[in-house]
């Protein structure tokens, strides 16, 4: 795991600096291996972009960072305005200063906790990238639909700086917790990690924060630099247009088994009639015709079941196949699409050595023999 924390002010003075030191070597407890700091500095020259923003990063602890003079001499200053914190719980990627939150990537300087296997980098580019910043390389390029999109099975907290529309953005899932406390004079709000970090922090400082709340999840908080003023959307899946199941045309009704019936047909006899799993097999059972789907570790579901799974969509570019493509299950639950199984570069970079993929499909069982109706089209079967 790694630690989010940091301020937005309006008004900085020694309360702030005091809460600042004090969630940074908390977080410390999260994550030791590397650390930054992104402060934010308002200019007087009207003549510059009214904030500047400096990053330092360095291996080893926050609290330390925090006493760097160049760091102090900022957060110490009438113009200092916020700062985005990180302790970093290496995961992917080595640990090293060049590896260490906050990123820089075009106009987003961004912090993230939390593992995105998405946008894991190659094996040999994990001295200088990981998956933290390549999430906001994709986010400065693509904007940040995009990049959730992409990151979606993926577990984060994210806070990072917009330069080109000057805001701070905060956004997490159900996987990773984010904090936020508003001052009671509201002219600051904090951020952390984790709540009792903020708790302990405050009873410290004469209780002057109003009591933290949890961001809610999938909601992306914005604020502009210098300014206590929240907007909120919700950010979405963006499903692909790929239909689970087609409807075929009247004229050109494809018949799905010898009885003549079409897939929808069969999915509404199946929600009448309930389907029995193939273990078991009484003689009965064993002699009757039907549609089922398998999944991973062979395990025969309904078609109707299958259905709503993959609309679940490929684990890892979010496609949702048609019940009649070849698809790749890893567990009963979750699959990859068979373009990306059959990519050099996914099982290495994104599943453990030993994780074993079984081809799903759909099965016609007549007369105890199983005969598979899925196309095997352009899915290496053979290999």
């Amino acid at each position: 795991m790694c630690g989010l924390f940091g301020l937005m002010t309006v008004n900085p003075g020694m309360y702030e600096r005091e809460v600042l030191t004090g969630l940074a070597w908390l977080s410390n407890f999260r994550g030791n291996h590397s650390s930054g700091l992104a402060t934010g500095v308002e200019n007087d020259d009207p003549n510059k972009p009214r904030f500047h923003v400096y990053t330092n990063t360095r291996v080893g602890g926050s609290g330390a960072l925090l006493e760097s003079p160049n760091v102090k001499e900022r957060i110490d200053g009438k113009n200092f305005r916020f700062a985005i914190g990180h302790t970093r719980f290496a995961t992917i990627g080595v640990v090293n200063a060049a590896n260490a939150h906050p990123y820089r990537e075009g106009h987003i300087i961004g912090a993230h906790n939390g593992t995105m296997h998405m946008f894991r980098p190659a094996q040999d580019m994990l001295d200088k990238e990981t998956d933290s910043r390549l999430f906001y390389r994709h986010l400065s390029k693509e904007g940040v639909d995009s990049a959730i999109d992409k990151a979606w099975h993926g577990a984060y907290a994210l806070t990072w700086i917009n330069l080109q529309d000057a805001t701070l953005n905060f956004i997490r899932n159900k996987d990773r917790p984010l904090w936020m406390a508003l001052s009671k004079a509201h002219d600051t709000f904090f951020w952390s990690s984790e709540r009792t970090f903020l708790d302990f922090v405050n009873s410290r400082t004469n209780n002057r924060m109003e009591e933290p709340k949890l961001l809610t999840e999938n909601i992306l908080h914005t604020t502009p630099m210098g300014k206590i003023d929240f907007t909120k959307r919700e950010v979405k899946k963006v499903w692909a247009p790929i239909a689970a199941v087609k409807k075929w045309n009247k004229k050109k009704k494809k018949a799905f088994d010898h009885e003549g019936r079409d897939i929808h047909q069969v999915i509404e006899q199946q929600n009448v009639i309930p389907f029995i799993p193939d273990k078991p097999k009484p003689k009965a059972i064993v002699e009757m015709s039907g549609r089922f789907y398998r999944t991973a570790n062979g395990v025969e579901i309904k078609l109707s079941d299958a259905v709503q799974r993959l609309k679940k969509g490929c684990t890892l570019t979010g496609e949702i196949p048609a019940i009649t493509a070849s698809v790749w299950w890893y567990d009963e639950h979750n699959f990859i699409s068979n373009r990306v199984y059959y990519d050099p570069n996914t099982q290495g970079n994104f599943f453990p050595k030993d994780t074993k993929f079984f081809l799903g499909g759909v099965y016609d069982r007549k007369n105890g023999i199983d005969t598979r109706l899925t196309s095997l089209e352009g899915s290496n079967a053979n290999n």
